[in-house]
């Protein structure tokens, strides 16, 4: 039974998992309009111990079994990151596990006499339907939520493009110092699912069926069975989700300002991805992973009138009231940043990775709870390890090692007593943890709650720069660092320092 207005084209993203193959069990499923991205539905069940295929196969008959629910008549464009599934369900690959035949059969009459396309996603596109899947098992029940028609986006558009001006509704939106050793409160330096379609899907008519407007290509290939049709990915495309708030848009805030941040995650998701004015451009056509270096809010250390050496060790100090409002900024920022489409290149972040000292993960918390992610602990990216000079002053190191903490700054090789690290090897951490991220959450957006030194590395690091060159960035607390990591080894900087306050 489809509901008064329902959109033609629906977007099935769906997902399931066991921990343990078999094991605890659940699919996800996510029903989007596909025009604007819109989330009209959420679906997840708890499934017992079965296997990760069966669980998959499980998402894919629900998801239909939804989207069917909203409007019977629709296009279904079925994204899922289980290749078996959709290769099986392209009829390129046999079926051999009895429960999963028998659950492929039963999504092929549900699609009988419908249009359908079936596109492999990599799994950091459906990460909306992988939320989903862990919140059915963590709860051994079912999940279930249906959201109203999207709010009216009014766009704009300049005089001479002649088309939609002010005024004109269209539906869119959602329901839904340094530390250490020069810790100071100004930051002083002494010494930026939604699902991505992956390769040119084909996507599919009713045999028989004219094209006709917002319909698929009537010269698309079909199959043997109700129009269903696709392609296998071989490359990260950009997200397709038609005419969602690019530049011009303006969402109601208001309306926005009550919607879940898991839901405003996948909202961001949809957004279209153009290009930022003057960004850096690569050479090859994959698109990057997004690293959103964080630092931490202001400690007692941090606000002290004379220089501290706070470093690695844990779990250090807390943060100041200062700090803790510090830190509800910065997630104010990463909210308008990377949940709401201030830049159109950065996708909603899937992970949050923090420092274990208690400062960052503190904030990670303030942070987590604004953009709707638990933070894990990174120990890659925890704080320049100071040895013996942990916890004093400059004066205090300077009484006791002589001309040493200036050597330290200066010379990228020299370790600070008991067992600290130099320059180069915090480089080195940060290179290998930078590498790591990019290598786990390809084409993502990963937000990391990280010290002032250890993000000066990781623009060290981005800019291929010497210690003497990356020491003198300045980084103040509750402080936004963003970045561009291609596969090939490209980088960007997309802003630094960047506070609330700036804005």
């Amino acid at each position: 039974m489809s509901t008064p207005n329902a959109p033609d084209r629906l977007i099935i993203e769906a997902d399931g998992g066991s921990r343990g193959n078999p094991g605890p069990a659940a699919f996800g499923v996510v029903v989007r309009e596909a025009r604007t991205g819109h989330v009209l539905a959420e679906r997840g069940n708890y499934l017992g111990e079965v296997t990760n295929n069966v669980a998959e196969y499980s998402g894919l008959v629900a998801g239909i079994e939804t989207a069917l629910g909203i409007n019977s008549s629709a296009f279904l464009d079925i994204r899922m990151d289980s290749r078996l599934v959709v290769q099986q369900m392209l009829g390129h690959w046999k079926i051999k596990h009895e429960d999963m035949r028998r659950l492929a059969t039963l999504a092929r009459s549900l699609l009988t006499g419908a249009s359908a396309s079936f596109t492999w996603v990599p799994r950091a596109r459906n990460a909306g339907a992988d939320l989903l899947v862990n919140e059915a098992i963590d709860a051994r029940g079912a999940v279930s939520r249906d959201y109203d028609p999207p709010p009216v986006v009014r766009a704009v558009s300049s005089p001479e493009s002649g088309e939609a001006g002010a005024g004109a509704d269209v539906s869119g939106g959602g329901s839904r110092g340094v530390d250490g050793g020069v810790d100071r409160a100004d930051g002083a330096g002494r010494g930026p699912v939604g699902a991505g379609s992956v390769g040119t899907g084909t996507l599919g008519t009713r045999v028989g069926d004219a094209a006709g407007p917002g319909r698929p290509d009537a010269d698309a290939p079909a199959t043997s069975r109700s129009g269903v049709h696709g392609a296998i990915a071989t490359g990260v495309g950009d997200v397709d989700y038609d005419g969602l708030g690019g530049e011009g848009a303006d969402v109601d805030q208001d309306a926005q300002s009550a919607v879940p941040a898991a839901e405003r995650r996948r909202q961001a998701g949809a957004r279209s991805h153009g290009a930022q004015s003057g960004r850096y451009r690569s050479l090859t056509r994959a698109r990057p992973t997004t690293v959103l270096l964080a630092r931490h809010g202001a400690s007692s250390m941090t606000d002290a009138e004379e220089v501290v050496f706070s470093g690695a060790v844990t779990p250090g100090p807390p943060l100041s009231p200062q700090g803790r409002e510090q830190a509800g900024a910065l997630g104010s920022l990463l909210d308008r940043v990377a949940m709401r489409g201030l830049w159109s290149d950065v996708d909603p972040p899937i992970a949050l990775l923090t420092s274990p000292t208690l400062r960052t993960r503190e904030t990670a918390a303030a942070v987590g709870s604004v953009i709707g992610l638990e933070a894990v602990p990174d120990y890659s990216f925890i704080e320049a390890n100071f040895g013996d000079w942990d916890g004093l002053t400059s004066e205090e190191v300077e009484e006791r090692w002589p001309r040493a903490a200036r050597r330290w700054f200066t010379d990228p090789a020299f370790h600070p007593e008991g067992g600290g690290e130099s320059l180069n090897e915090v480089y080195t951490r940060l290179k290998r943890g930078l590498t790591r991220v990019v290598e786990s959450y390809p084409v993502s957006t990963i937000v990391v709650v990280s010290h002032a030194i250890a993000i000066r590395a990781a623009l060290g690091v981005a800019l291929g720069a010497p210690a003497q060159a990356w020491m003198r960035f300045r980084l103040a607390p509750g402080s936004l660092t963003a970045m561009h990591f291609w596969p090939a080894g490209d980088t960007e900087v997309l802003a630094h320092n960047w506070t609330l306050l700036d804005d």
